[in-house]
């Protein structure tokens, strides 16, 4: 699974990534989560400061009673009792074809070489 986070415009450094600590925190607390990676600033999947990402990896689903659909909701309540922060969770797929990280599943991106 894959999770953008993003915290208000005027969250510094510091505050986002305790934040993402405590997120990080709340996930590795289900049974059913193998592993959490955090990345937090700027680079070139988070365009912004205030934006952080999380690859959370689930153990096998014979070690797990619940299946993805079941254990996206139960993460993104853990997560919503955490103030000033928002959570969006998304499977990843065995195939990616986009150049974007996004906090939905499906994104529609429209380029011109013009306004008009």
């Amino acid at each position: 699974m894959q999770g953008v986070i993003e915290a208000p415009q005027s969250s510094s450094f510091a505050a986002i990534t305790e934040k993402q600590q405590q997120i990080a925190e709340r996930i590795l607390a289900d049974q059913a989560v193998e592993n959490v990676i955090a990345f937090v600033g700027v680079d070139g999947s988070n365009s912004a400061l205030n934006n952080a990402r999380l690859q959370i990896t689930l153990k096998p689903l014979n070690q797990r009673h619940e299946r993805i659909d079941v254990i996206i909701p139960l993460l993104q309540q853990a997560v919503n009792k955490i103030p000033g922060i928002k959570l969006f969770l998304q499977l990843m797929q065995d195939l990616t074809i986009n150049s974007q990280i996004s906090r939905t599943q499906y994104q529609f991106t429209l380029q011109a070489t013009s306004i008009e």
